[in-house]
């Protein structure tokens, strides 16, 4: 899922929110989630990705950031969410990832 701009209230989260538990209820477990089209992230923001990875954890499943920014990496650091992901450079690198990680269900890439 590659996400872009800045995520307002209201019904872009609840279609963020749909999103994740789709991919989940379709039987993925594993996420890319490409933050390359975003310099920063507030909390709305941050209580997405949050989200979205709790509900792909208690599904025994992944959930990789990449594209992330310094400002991002930042954030996740000073609010203590960043070992919750796995934070990678590149999709090619979250992918080569995935492949040790389990079963083939892969979300996100292309969506």
């Amino acid at each position: 899922m590659d996400i872009k701009g800045r995520p307002a209230k209201g019904a872009e989260v609840v279609e963020c929110r749909a999103w994740f538990e789709t991919i989940i209820s379709e039987g993925k477990r594993k996420l890319l989630v490409n933050l390359a089209g975003i310099e920063t992230i507030n909390s709305i923001g941050l209580g997405i990705i949050i989200s979205g990875q709790g509900a792909m954890q208690r599904a025994g499943g992944h959930v990789a950031l990449v594209g992330v920014s310094e400002r991002i990496h930042r954030v996740l650091d000073v609010t203590k969410f960043g070992p919750m992901f796995l934070v990678f450079a590149t999709e090619r690198e979250a992918l080569d990832n995935f492949k040790t990680v389990g079963d083939n269900s892969l979300g996100g890439v292309g969506d």
